[in-house]
């Protein structure tokens, strides 16, 4: 499984797979918290995976799964 962030104009993947349940409950911890946090008043949104990370324009997330 990994983490996938779908914008308006584009796709991004995580490059960091869960091959172990502990990873795949950070993913999910980390999809979570971008939702429950996500507002119309953010400009950005950074998401940070174990070593991986990226920051992304608010207004541009269409949605965010774990796949």
């Amino acid at each position: 499984m990994q983490l996938v962030v779908y914008l308006k104009n584009q796709t991004i993947k995580s490059p960091i797979y869960a091959d172990d349940s502990d990873t795949k409950a950070t993913m999910m911890a980390v999809k979570n918290e971008v939702i429950e946090h996500c507002s119309p008043f953010r400009r950005y949104i950074e998401i940070n995976l174990n070593d991986w990370g990226v920051t992304i324009k608010a207004s541009e997330l269409v949605a965010l799964e774990v796949q």
